[in-house]
């Protein structure tokens, strides 16, 4: 059973200041990744709901960028999300000024 993943408000009493320091090495470790996926590919078959394909074909759209690339993001995003929860961190979204604003649970 897949696990749903969620996007809520952070509340005032949650909200937190993001550690500059962990996340940029998760960013950097993301951006390796990233560039390893450019230079060496290999073809796998995807079974993909109708819905799914358009949500997929806009986001490349949205980002232009091909179908390949969104996947890829995609997966490292994952991938830094997990090894992020691991070190007792959270996904979200932050302001300007670095508050959480939207947490994104179920990884």
């Amino acid at each position: 059973m897949p696990t749903q993943l969620i996007e809520k408000e952070a509340s005032p009493t949650t909200a937190t200041q993001i550690n500059v320091a962990g996340m940029e090495k998760l960013t950097n470790s993301l951006e390796s990744l990233l560039e390893k996926t450019r230079t060496a590919t290999q073809q796998t078959p995807v079974e993909l709901s109708p819905e799914l394909l358009n949500l997929l074909k806009s986001l490349a759209e949205d980002d232009g960028s091909s179908t390949t690339e969104i996947l890829s993001k995609g997966l490292v995003l994952i991938g830094v999300a997990i090894k992020a929860k691991e070190k007792g961190l959270r996904l979200g979204i932050a302001d300007a000024k670095g508050n959480l604003v939207r947490e994104i649970i179920g990884f």
